[in-house]
């Protein structure tokens, strides 16, 4: 389907994309001016310590890792930088071609600042909360396709809880992770998520619905890309029409047209 009308209404709690870059041991020398770049949209500043465990032969090691977070004004963007990757993700999603014109904005800056010499990974996530029309099962199933739901399968055993899947398809180059959640819950993004640190329209009560998660990246350490702002910006191009088109085969055509348009 090429007509992909734009919902007003539309589900989606959150996007992000995530570049990973080779590491920059010193990066944290750069991180005073990059915000001083970025502050006019993000001028907010927070620093995080991460505990990593690393396995080397028969030894566990602990380490810190150093992340640096610049958030808008009104917190519904985040920029999220450490030594190997940075991350931007919003709740304030209108269009790709917006979304896009802010993530060139803040590679620019980095390939300004940073200059990291290649890049091995582009993802781009879309994080979807489909709340049920009556609390039950009927009213979400008017939203998205069976599949995606619970059957009668085990229904004699005993009351359903959650029902968790996921897929992974290859699309040429990249791969399209879709994971999907069906459960009582009060919260609207997949538990990875739920700190990343914006403002969230949090549910005050639990509810059933389905939480669907589209995970769509490029990965190629052995044959990495030379990092350019155009060579990024056309590998994020290529992951959002997939993404889009399994939105689209995840929901309903009632959904699309009564409910979210």
């Amino acid at each position: 389907m090429s007509d992909y009308k734009k919902l007003n209404n539309h589900p989606l709690e959150l996007v992000l994309v995530e570049v990973r870059y080779s590491p920059i041991l010193n990066v944290k020398k750069y991180i005073p001016e990059l915000h001083d770049q970025l502050r006019g949209d993000f001028p907010n500043f927070n620093t995080v310590v991460d505990k990593a465990v690393n396995f080397n032969n028969d030894q566990v090691d602990f380490s810190n890792i150093e992340r640096w977070l610049f958030t808008s004004k009104d917190g519904q963007r985040v920029v999220d930088i450490d030594q190997n990757r940075v991350v931007y993700a919003t709740t304030k999603y209108d269009r790709f071609d917006g979304f896009q014109e802010d993530v060139q904005q803040i590679v620019e800056v980095l390939k300004n600042i940073v200059n990291p010499s290649i890049y091995t990974r582009v993802g781009l996530r879309y994080c979807d909360n489909i709340t049920s029309l009556d609390g039950g099962d009927a009213g979400l199933s008017e939203l998205v396709v069976p599949q995606l739901l619970f059957d009668d399968t085990f229904s004699n055993i005993g009351q359903k809880g959650f029902k968790r899947q996921e897929y992974l398809i290859a699309t040429g180059t990249t791969h399209l992770v879709i994971r999907t959640v069906q459960t009582v819950t009060p919260n609207v993004l997949p538990e990875d998520l739920v700190s990343i640190g914006l403002k969230v329209k949090a549910d005050e009560t639990a509810k059933l619905r389905l939480l669907l998660d589209f995970d769509h990246f490029w990965q190629d350490s052995n044959n990495p890309k030379d990092f350019e702002v155009d060579n990024i910006l056309e590998t994020l191009s290529g992951l959002h029409e997939a993404s889009r088109e399994a939105f689209w085969n995840a929901t309903t055509p009632y959904a699309r047209n009564e409910i979210w348009l």
